[in-house]
């Protein structure tokens, strides 16, 4: 199976997971060398695949999309093209299909590059849970297109009647009418109503949801399981969830209980038992204690993902590992 842990940043620098073919999992990292070259170094900072592309995207189940001489064509884990994509652009694989547009217009291809379903789509999302949230266009209210659901086949499991839509996590989406947001399950039955000012996707059976400025979460059957307090609230990740409270920023359990206090201007959520905070104007990682393992020396720091994290230190991007030593920079 493949990682779905995929993190894009503003630096254009991507980071990813892959498993081979092989027993024992190795994760891919796209890199971009000096020269603007991209390709791929695994979590040892060796480079798998050499540096020979104009870009290069996530692998995800064993494909990346790839741009050589302005062509994009897909690659497989051991760098051997897979076929060509005469299209306006794609994406990376889901359960087996990925999306693609051509003349303005979405559908989805397999992983043979046959089109699957025909692109007749304004949006789409990605596939998840056996179907995939997208844009009717010839379906207008008001000026606005209609979301509803297809399946694999490209069937409609729940036909258009949102004003916008997210792909399912954990047995339900979250959907928007009239500005306001709810939950649906997978029949389209509302669980929530629209009600909310923001719902977030569900992550560990709990997602963020906001009215009013004020955050706080909801469980999978749409009851306020931790009411509406916080001036900001991100998802819970490894039991622990960063909140804001009057521009501090700390961490609590689902138990609302602070177990690091609020402190940091700027920081982020915990990936793999790390979390990079902000201190005098450079980055930093604390544990989920709260003590600092990684010195704040940094211009930018991401979350770790697969044992390595992406920082940018005087200009110059690389990866490190958890001890903080650098695996690759450039």
């Amino acid at each position: 199976s493949t990682s779905k842990d995929v993190i894009i940043f503003q630096t254009g620098v991507i980071v990813l997971g892959i498993y081979s073919k092989t027993n024992m999992p190795e994760h891919y990292f796209p890199i971009q060398q000096s020269d603007g070259q991209w390709g791929y170094i695994n979590q040892e900072g060796a480079i798998k695949i050499v540096p020979q592309f104009e870009q290069a995207y996530p692998f995800k189940e064993g494909l990346a999309v790839v741009r050589q001489e302005g062509v994009y064509f897909y690659i497989d884990e051991s760098g051997v093209k897979s076929f060509s994509v005469p299209l306006d652009c794609v994406e990376s694989f889901s359960e087996g299909l990925a999306a693609f547009s051509l003349h303005n217009r979405w559908g989805y291809i397999d992983k043979n590059g046959h089109i699957r379903i025909k692109p007749r789509f304004s949006k789409v999302d990605m596939f998840s849970e056996g179907v995939a949230a997208v844009q009717y266009p010839t379906l207008r209210f008001l000026g606005r297109a209609k979301w509803g659901f297809i399946d694999l086949t490209g069937s409609w499991k729940i036909k258009p009647a949102f004003d916008w839509a997210y792909h399912f996590s954990q047995g339900v989406a979250v959907i928007e009418r009239k500005e306001r947001w709810g939950i649906i399950n997978s029949q389209g039955e509302f669980l929530l109503k629209p009600s909310f000012h923001w719902i977030e996707s569900f992550q560990n059976g709990l997602a963020v949801v906001q009215n009013k400025g004020y955050w706080g979460y909801i469980n999978l059957k749409g009851e306020v399981e931790i009411p509406l307090q916080f001036n900001k609230a991100w998802a819970f990740v490894e039991n622990v969830a960063m909140i804001e409270v009057k521009g501090k920023r700390g961490y609590m359990d689902r138990q609302s209980e602070m177990v690091i206090p609020l402190q940091f201007v700027q920081a982020r959520s915990f990936s793999e038992g790390r979390a990079a905070i902000k201190i005098d104007n450079h980055w930093g990682y604390i544990n989920q204690e709260g003590q600092i393992v990684i010195s704040p020396i940094f211009d930018q720091a991401f979350d770790f993902n697969h044992e390595l994290a992406l920082v940018k230190e005087k200009g110059v991007l690389g990866y490190i590992a958890k001890a903080g030593d650098y695996v690759w920079h450039n």
